[in-house]
C-alpha cells in the first residue's frame, strides 16, 4: 500500500497478476493502491508440522496406488483447462441456450419473440451468456438455478415422467453443444502457452498425437502431464503403474478423449459406465473404468468415433437440478448412482481432484458415510481431498489488509507490508488446521495445494 491518505479508502478488489495478487480498485482511487502480494508455493505457507502431515498423506496415496487400492473422484475443476465451465458458469450458459430456445418459438413464448425489439436485445445477451462473457444467476444456489433452466423447456401442464424426459432431453442437448466447444488434447498441447514444437511437427507430418507422445518417451510424457490438471489426471489413469478406476461427477468424456488421443491407451482397455445399469461388467481385469455417476453426455465429435464402450450414446438419468438430486435421495436403495458411489467409496481409498468441498454431492457423501466413530470397522478406508487454497490466501490477506487501512491513513512502510503477509500466513495455518480436523472426523484427509501445483502433485504419485 502506497501513500494511502483518505480515511474512507478501503481495498475491495484483488486480481491475480502472474504469481501475485494486486489491489486494482478502491472507492476513490480507480487503479487501487498498487500493492503487490507475493504468492508463495504451498511449502512456504504451511507450518512445519502441517508439512510433515502432508508428506505422510501423499506417501499413503502412493502406497495405495501401488497395491491397487486407489481410485480417483473427479469434479468439474479438472475440465477447466479444456474450457469446460464449472457448475455455476455451466448453468449460466444453459440459461443462454434456454432463452434462445424460447425466442425461436419452439413453444408458446413466455414474453417475447425474436422478431420484437425486446427479443432482439435478449438474443444478443443470450449470446454473451453462451460465450461466457455474461453471467446470470451467479448469486443463486446452483441446484435451484438449474431448476430454473430446466423449467423453461417444458410446458407447465407436463408432469412426472414426461416432465423429466423433456428436462433431460433439453439438458443433454445443451451440454452436448458445450462439450463440442471444448478444447481437444491437440488444441491444448499445441497452444501458444505450451508449444511442443517437436511433437507438433511430427503430427503435422501425419503421425498421430498419441504415437508422437509415445515415441517421445517417458520423460516427455511427464513434462506434458505437468502442463495442466486434465493432462495429469489422464496420464495418471493411462500409465502402466497408474490408477485403474475413476468416479466422475462430470458429464463430459474429456478424460477418456485425453487417455486415447494423448497418452495412447488402447480402446480395449477403457470402459465408460454412463450412469445406468447395463451389460458392461464392473471390475474387469486389465481395464480402466470411468463411472459417470451424474450421467454421461458426449459431444458429436466423440459419438462420430463409434467407440461404444468408451463413448456410449445412451446415458443414465442426468443429475443437475434440485429435483434430480432429491430424486436420488428418495431412490437411495435402488439408484445406480448411489449404489456405485457406495461401492467405490467402500472398496478404494479415493483421491478427490477438481472438487469443491462446498459441492452438494460431496456433502451428501459425508452424511452417507457418517463420522469415523460410527463407521463400519470392516471398511477402514481413508479418502484424500486435494484442496486449493488460493482463494483462502486472497481472502485472509484482504481481510488483514482492510483492517490495517481502517485504522491508519498514513503511508505503509515496507516492514509493515511484510508484517501483513506474515500475519496472513499465521492465520491461514490455524484456519487450515481447523478445516483439517473437521474433515478428519469423516476419514477424509485434506491435501492443501495451490492451483498451479496440482499437475506436479498428481504426476509425482507415479514416482517409484
Amino acid at each position: 500500500m502506497i501513500a494511502i491518505a483518505e480515511p474512507q479508502l478501503k481495498c475491495i478488489k484483488w486480481c491475480k497478476t502472474g504469481a501475485r495478487y494486486q489491489c486494482v480498485q478502491c472507492e476513490t482511487r480507480p487503479r487501487g493502491c498498487n500493492t503487490l502480494v507475493n504468492f508463495p508455493p504451498i511449502s512456504n505457507l504451511l507450518h512445519e508440522r502441517q508439512k510433515e502431515y502432508q508428506e505422510d498423506y501423499i506417501n499413503r496415496v502412493k502406497a495405495n496406488l501401488k497395491t491397487g487400492q486407489a481410485a480417483l473422484v473427479l469434479g468439474a475443476g479438472i475440465s477447466k483447462p479444456s474450457e469446460m465451465p464449472l457448475w455455476g458458469p455451466l448453468i449460466s450458459k444453459m440459461m443462454g441456450y434456454a432463452i434462445q430456445y424460447d425466442l425461436a418459438g419452439n413453444m408458446t413464448p413466455r414474453f417475447y419473440t425474436k422478431d420484437t425489439p425486446e427479443g432482439s436485445r435478449l438474443l444478443e445477451q443470450s449470446k454473451k451468456m453462451i460465450n461466457g462473457d455474461l453471467r446470470l444467476l451467479g448469486r443463486v444456489n446452483p441446484l435451484e438455478a438449474a431448476e430454473y433452466v430446466a423449467q423453461l423447456f417444458y410446458d407447465r401442464k407436463s408432469t412426472g415422467h414426461i416432465r423429466r424426459k423433456l428436462e433431460e432431453a433439453a439438458v443433454s442437448s445443451m451440454i452436448c453443444r458445450i462439450v463440442d466447444a471444448s478444447k481437444t488434447p491437440k488444441d491444448l498441447l499445441f497452444s501458444e502457452d505450451h508449444p511442443f514444437s517437436d511433437l507438433e511437427k511430427k503430427v503435422n507430418g501425419g503421425v498421430s498425437l498419441a504415437d508422437a507422445v509415445k515415441e517421445a518417451g517417458t520423460a516427455k510424457k511427464k513434462v506434458i502431464a505437468e502442463q495442466n490438471t486434465m493432462f495429469a489426471v489422464s496420464h495418471l489413469l493411462s500409465a502402466e503403474n497408474g490408477i485403474r478406476c475413476a468416479m466422475t461427477y462430470n458429464y463430459d468424456p474429456l478424460v477418456q478423449e485425453h487417455m486415447l488421443d494423448l497418452f495412447g491407451i488402447e480402446e480395449a482397455q477403457l470402459v465408460t459406465h454412463p450412469g445406468r445399469w447395463n451389460e458392461t461388467a464392473v471390475g474387469v481385469a486389465g481395464t480402466r473404468e470411468i463411472f459417470h455417476v451424474h450421467g454421461f453426455v458426449p459431444g458429436q465429435r466423440h459419438l462420430a468415433r463409434h467407440c461404444g464402450r468408451i463413448f456410449p450414446s445412451l446415458s443414465g438419468p442426468l443429475v443437475l437440478s434440485e429435483d434430480s438430486y432429491y430424486r436420488i435421495e428418495r431412490e437411495e436403495a435402488y439408484n445406480w448412482s448411489s449404489s456405485i458411489q457406495s461401492y467405490l467409496l467402500n472398496k478404494y481409498n479415493c483421491l478427490f481432484v477438481g472438487f469443491s468441498a462446498d459441492d452438494y454431492n460431496f456433502r451428501r457423501i459425508l452424511r452417507q458415510r457418517g463420522d469415523k466413530d460410527n463407521a463400519d470397522p470392516s471398511c477402514p478406508h481413508y479418502h484424500y481431498l486435494i484442496l486449493t487454497i488460493d482463494d483462502w490466501i486472497q481472502d485472509i490477506y484482504q481481510d488483514v489488509c482492510s483492517s490495517r487501512i481502517r485504522k491508519k491513513d498514513s503511508t505503509v512502510s515496507k516492514d509493515e507490508l511484510e508484517s501483513l503477509s506474515q500475519d496472513s500466513i499465521l492465520l491461514l495455518q490455524y484456519a487450515l488446521d481447523a478445516r483439517a480436523h473437521y474433515w478428519e472426523r469423516f476419514n477424509i484427509i485434506p491435501i492443501w495445494i495451490t492451483i498451479n501445483e496440482i499437475p506436479h502433485l498428481l504426476t509425482s504419485l507415479l514416482t517409484p
